[in-house]
């Protein structure tokens, strides 16, 4: 498999070495784990696709494997999600997706239309 589409989250089992449980992701966006919530469940965030979908976070049952949706960003903020650049920061806690840019530095040219440095997106 090519790495650029190999997209899932693998569990091992630690005593083995061996595989224990895969989860797969999306051929068309990135997953990146987040962490694990309280109940020891990985949180991972599936950025926005380039069909238009928006982004999502994902609870992974770390008994079952399975992908559970808790967040999802929706079509109408797809593009400020999708204007952040690869490999910047993503948060998630308390409900809340917290999305900042990788690199930070002066303004550009007065006539270029400058982007948010951050963002957060969840329910009320």
């Amino acid at each position: 498999m090519d790495a650029a589409t190999t997209n899932a989250i693998v569990a091992l089992d630690l005593a083995t070495g061996k595989e224990a449980g895969r989860t797969p992701g999306s051929a068309d966006a990135n997953l990146r784990v987040l962490g694990l919530d309280e109940k020891g469940a990985v949180l991972a965030y599936q950025e926005t696709t380039l069909g238009g979908a928006g982004g999502a976070v994902w609870r992974v049952g770390p008994r079952t494997h399975a992908k559970t949706r808790v967040l999802c960003v929706g079509a109408a903020g797809r593009d400020t999600e999708a204007s952040f650049e690869a490999g910047g920061q993503v948060r998630y806690a308390r409900g809340h997706l917290y999305l900042g840019q990788k690199l930070i530095s002066a303004p550009d040219e007065p006539t270029e239309k400058n982007g948010p440095l951050a963002i957060v997106i969840g329910t009320r």
